[in-house]
């Protein structure tokens, strides 16, 4: 039957249909053309620390001072910091409730107290220090709305990048086992192949470290203890799912040797990874290494590229965290996103944090959510554009700093949303759409029933 044989109000009645289905965002629960998804996780930064003077970015607000304590009017405002190996402060769950003071965001210089130079908490890098990050972000997407996941250290940040939980688990003695699921335990029953690299030995970048952790940090025995928890994770340990947690080196031969899976974790070794008093400029040149082994492989054309960081690393920063629960979020971390369909010099406004990975994960390959973190949590999907041609890649020199220049850089800005999570699990507006379209539907076939009376 031709549309313009229809009655009119029948007619109206298939135009909203049509409207309708050609309107159907698939954003949520939508797996794009993505084949692999790599993480590549930092540690203990801000988003003010590293890009709170990047253009088009919520960053550092004018007139900013905290004081030093409850009892003075002396105060610090946010400096230009010049030395790579600024200390940072403590970053305990204590801590950072300080720091957050409920929302006043005023308390990191009290947090940082115990440290020997509190007011370091309160500068900040621009591009001289951080070229290669400034370089990434003008060609590719930045967050500037990314929170960790908790208020507290790395560890239970580092659960929630596997698990979107942290098993209620924010402070103080580790126990032997987590209990709760992975979601590297659905992604093998699914077919899906993933490792999470972790070495503390870095022999194919010429530094080997394996240091104490600092003195303001909780007590785990070293390195290891709070940025690879999967020897601690009971249903890895019990399935033989250990075997995937490999040393970082295997990264570059599994890239060259084609065998790289399809989701990877890689988090570095102590030395490279930025955890003051470690140096940026060390750091990044090791992520470069890695992007760049990525942008010169066959997988560059399919692959989408996270550069993230744990947590907040005491440093300050402005923006308050949604309370989502009782646990965070956190505060806001630097986030990159690298890949050929990565929209070019984006600052996306919108909300995320950790359990985000696990939720784009899940969209790709079709997998159940873990927790209500990772239901509520926004996926990606407005960073891409997939009607562009692939980007040719962007190899950079990890021994010669990048020029980078502001006039030059694009800072296109995603639409600003709510500065909430949403209460409505991803992929509830396709299914309310499609529901409004079967209803549409069903009127239009009673329509034409009577009028065939």
């Amino acid at each position: 039957m031709h549309l313009k044989k229809l009655h009119p109000v029948a007619l109206s009645l298939a135009l909203i249909l049509l409207l309708i289905i050609t309107t159907v965002s698939p954003v949520a629960g939508t797996a794009l053309p993505i084949q692999h998804i790599v993480i590549i996780m930092q540690e203990n930064r801000s988003f003010d620390e590293y890009f709170g003077t990047y253009p088009g970015a919520n960053g550092i607000p004018p007139n900013v001072c905290l004081t030093i304590n409850a009892s003075t009017t002396q105060c610090v405002k946010p400096y230009l910091e010049t030395n790579p190996n600024a200390e940072g402060a403590s970053h305990s769950w204590a801590a950072a409730h300080t720091c957050w003071d409920n929302g006043k965001m005023d308390g990191f210089v009290w947090a940082a107290s115990g440290s020997s130079n509190p007011s370091n908490v309160m500068g900040y890098y621009d591009y001289h220090m951080l070229p290669w990050y400034w370089t990434y972000a003008s060609n590719y997407v930045l967050f500037d709305n990314f929170f960790h996941s908790v208020l507290s250290y790395s560890l239970p940040n580092h659960l929630y990048l596997i698990s979107a939980q942290s098993g209620g688990y924010v402070s103080g003695t580790v126990p032997e086992f987590f209990e709760f699921m992975t979601i590297m335990e659905e992604l093998t029953p699914s077919g899906v192949s993933w490792k999470y690299y972790f070495d503390t030995n870095l022999t194919g970048a010429g530094i080997t470290d394996e240091s104490e952790l600092m003195a303001h940090d909780p007590p785990e025995s070293t390195f290891d203890d709070y940025v690879d928890p999967l020897p601690r994770m009971k249903g890895i340990v019990d399935s033989g799912l250990l075997s995937h947690n490999v040393k970082g080196s295997e990264f570059y031969t599994d890239v060259q040797s084609g065998t790289l899976s399809q989701v990877s974790w890689i988090v570095p070794a102590e030395a490279v990874s930025e955890h003051p008093k470690a140096s940026p400029e060390v750091g990044q040149r090791y992520v470069v290494t890695l992007v760049n082994t990525i942008m010169q492989s066959q997988y560059w054309k399919n692959t989408a590229i996270f550069i993230a960081w744990d947590d907040w690393g005491g440093f300050y920063d402005h923006v308050p965290p949604p309370q989502v629960d009782q646990y965070g979020l956190g505060f806001r971390v630097p986030v990159l996103l690298i890949s050929p369909y990565a929209r070019q010099g984006y600052v996306s406004h919108t909300l995320y944090e950790h359990s985000s990975y696990l939720a784009f994960i899940e969209n790709q390959f079709g997998l159940k959510r873990l927790t209500n973190r990772d239901t509520m949590a926004n996926s990606f999907y407005g960073e891409f554009d997939f009607s562009q041609p692939p980007r040719q890649p962007l190899i950079l020199n990890p021994n010669s700093p990048p020029q980078w220049n502001a006039s030059t850089t694009t800072t296109a800005t995603s639409a600003t949303l709510p500065s909430e999570i949403s209460t409505t699990p991803q992929g509830t507006g396709l299914v309310i759409a499609l529901a409004v379209v079967s209803a549409f539907s069903g009127l239009l076939i009673a329509y034409i029933g009577i009028r065939k009376r």
